[in-house]
């Protein structure tokens, strides 16, 4: 089995997969402090509920935006295979960003998911506490997109620094002309999203050259854009997970093939190809 685990800047999210099949997913808190006990307890305490143990994954990889956090993630896993991913790993992509070190690895993963669901070109939008949009161009290059505060950042920015502004529930406005103030939140907070999100997808077909290219989105947010971001076509929460997990049946071929004493290729293997830029 494998643990994909994406630690993003809220919320850290796990996923067990079993022979290449998302079986569970759990999300737990990013805390900035949280010590390698403490993430094992609380881990430990997810997977006894699932009636699992930490031994029963032979690997367990991690796409991460906070290095303390992957820091606390090798001390917590010093007993087991783990491998973070980074601009060096095997996608079937070239990364044109440059420089590639720069781009996030989420980032990377979803793209590595949305190619080999969708194709090339493809745009994917990632709601979370910052939203990123990224490009593929049909010679499967990794263009790159991008980066804006995302909804929840939005709202407590605002309750924050203004004097007479709070924060609001997320209830998708009737109109967009609001009647008191929390209307007018609404309206401006999630229908206001919705417009910059589809003027940003539209920039980047138009750069792309394709108006057709099909466009993903996911992040926690991203159900909140159905209905109000047209430009919106196919809804994945589990994207992250799904290109964490490619990455890791990559990095299998690879090993499989780098053994000198294993007979064949591990099955399903061939064709993948590692084609990224320095």
């Amino acid at each position: 089995m494998l643990l994909a685990i994406d630690v993003g800047n809220t919320n850290t999210v796990l996923g067990c997969f079993w022979n290449g099949t998302l079986k569970r997913t759990w999300r737990v808190s990013t805390h900035p402090i949280c010590t390698a006990d403490e993430f094992k307890i609380k881990l430990a305490a997810l997977f006894k509920l699932e009636g699992l143990e930490m031994q029963a994954f032979d690997s367990v990889l991690v796409s991460s935006v906070v290095p303390s956090y992957t820091a606390m993630l090798r001390s917590s896993f010093q007993e087991s295979p783990l491998h973070v991913i980074n601009h060096q790993s095997p996608f079937s992509f070239t990364i044109k960003a440059n420089p590639a070190s720069q781009v996030g690895a989420d980032r990377l993963v979803n793209a590595e998911a949305a190619l080999q669901e969708y194709g090339a070109p493809c745009i994917i939008v990632d709601s979370g506490t910052a939203t990123t949009l990224c490009a593929l161009r049909p010679k499967k290059e990794y263009l790159g997109g991008a980066i804006l505060p995302g909804i929840e950042l939005s709202i407590e920015t605002l309750a924050r620094k203004t004097a007479q502004l709070f924060t609001i529930e997320l209830v998708v406005p009737e109109k967009a002309i609001g009647a008191n103030t929390q209307e007018a939140l609404r309206s401006g907070i999630l229908l206001g999203y919705a417009e910059m999100i589809d003027g940003m997808v539209r920039r980047f077909k138009k750069e792309l050259g394709r108006s057709d290219a099909p466009v993903v989105a996911t992040g926690g947010i991203s159900a909140w854009l159905k209905g109000l971001a047209q430009e919106l076509q196919h809804f994945d929460k589990d994207l992250t997970l799904k290109g964490i997990a490619l990455i890791y049946e990559s990095l299998r071929c690879r090993a499989a093939h780098r053994a000198l004493t294993w007979p064949a290729p591990v099955s399903g293997c061939m064709g993948l190809t590692a084609a990224v830029s320095a």
